[in-house]
C-alpha cells in the first residue's frame, strides 16, 4: 500500500532554485525531528510547499516526526499538520 508514498511532493521552481531532481533524497526536519523521503518535482502544488503523506514509512523514519502533534477535529475527523521545514540533499 505504501509503495511510491515514500515521496515529498517540492515545487519546480522552489527545487530549481535549490538543485533538487526527481529521484534526490532529501532530509526534512522540523522543530520535532526529521525524516528522509525521495523528491517528487512537480507544478501540483504551490510554491513554497511541500506535501507528503503522514504515517506512512519513508525511507528514513515517519513524516510525524518532523511536525508538532495536532488534536484532530471532531466533526470530520481531519486535522491539518502544517509546520515550517528545513529542506536539504542528502
Amino acid at each position: 500500500m505504501e509503495q511510491g508514498l515514500q515521496v515529498v511532493h517540492i515545487n519546480t521552481a522552489d527545487a530549481t532554485r535549490l538543485n533538487i531532481k526527481s529521484g534526490d533524497d532529501l532530509r526534512i526536519a522540523g522543530t520535532c525531528g526529521d525524516f528522509v523521503a525521495e523528491a517528487l518535482v512537480t507544478d501540483g502544488i504551490a510554491q513554497g510547499t511541500l506535501m507528503c503523506w503522514k504515517n506512512i514509512p519513508m525511507k528514513e523514519g515517519f513524516a510525524n516526526k518532523a511536525i508538532p502533534n495536532r488534536l484532530t477535529d471532531s466533526g470530520s475527523g481531519l486535522a491539518l499538520y502544517a509546520a515550517y521545514v528545513e529542506v536539504e540533499k542528502v
